[in-house]
């Protein structure tokens, strides 16, 4: 973090901007705090935090039309990035005068995704010693669905979640809440979950796949034959 800092000192007092006043964003997930500490570093310079919310599966997709739009800082810069991103209607947008509400939404909603994950994948195990055939956890996943309280909290078990931003950013969160003192039991039981679903490979298909299977709609990938309904990728120790 020092070396960021000097390097906008050294930005700020050197470099002759295309934009007068020019703006600074950060783009990276940062734990939350960091943009306070960098903007401090820049004395004539407004600072902002536009972190990215794109999907590993669907980068270049999310690239062209954002699931999420968010972005905080002084007026300055609210101003720059609200006529960016302009065009982008019906996009979920959230923008803010604080700098840590838009760096903590990033790791919270990432680690929803990696707490339902978990949670299903241990649903999948019960029902795999349980006996219970796995084209009926599929009804019985599609059923839930079905309430309108329960209706977004489905995700694909059967593998881990991947090698990009939920997992690190999980670790990070349970690291800050330890720094904090706080005892995170359910983001860490989370990510003990997922170390344990690594061997199975990560999910063998997408949620609205698992939707489309449970409602006859479509013929389910061999990935998600193998991976989910053929269980042929378990957790050690599961049953039939």
């Amino acid at each position: 973090m020092k070396e960021v800092i000097l390097g906008f000192s050294a930005l700020e007092s050197g470099s002759t901007w295309r934009r007068d006043p020019p703006v600074v964003v950060q783009r990276s997930t940062c734990p939350p705090g960091s943009a306070a500490v960098f903007s401090a570093a820049l004395e004539h310079t407004p600072y902002a935090v536009n972190p990215s919310f794109l999907s590993k599966a669907t980068q270049w997709e999310d690239s062209d039309r954002p699931p999420r739009i968010a972005y905080a800082g002084p007026s300055e810069a609210i101003e720059v990035l609200s006529e960016a991103y302009k065009t982008f209607t019906g996009v979920p947008t959230y923008i803010s005068s604080s700098y840590e509400a838009v760096e903590l939404l990033k790791y919270v909603e990432n680690s929803i995704d990696a707490v339902l994950i978990s949670l299903w994948n241990e649903y999948l195990h019960l029902s795999d010693e349980l006996g219970l055939q796995r084209r009926f956890f599929v009804e019985l996943a599609n059923e839930i669905t079905r309430r309108d309280r329960f209706a977004t909290t489905l995700r694909v078990p059967g593998g881990s979640f991947g090698k990009w931003c939920l997992p690190k950013d999980l670790s990070a969160l349970v690291g800050i809440c330890e720094d904090l003192g706080i005892t995170a039991h359910v983001l860490t039981g989370a990510h003990l979950t997922n170390q344990v679903m690594k061997g199975c490979g990560e999910n063998p298909s997408s949620t609205s796949e698992l939707l489309a299977m449970a409602a006859g709609r479509v013929v389910p990938t061999t990935a998600a034959v193998d991976g989910l309904l053929n269980g042929r990728h378990r957790v050690q120790g599961a049953g039939g």
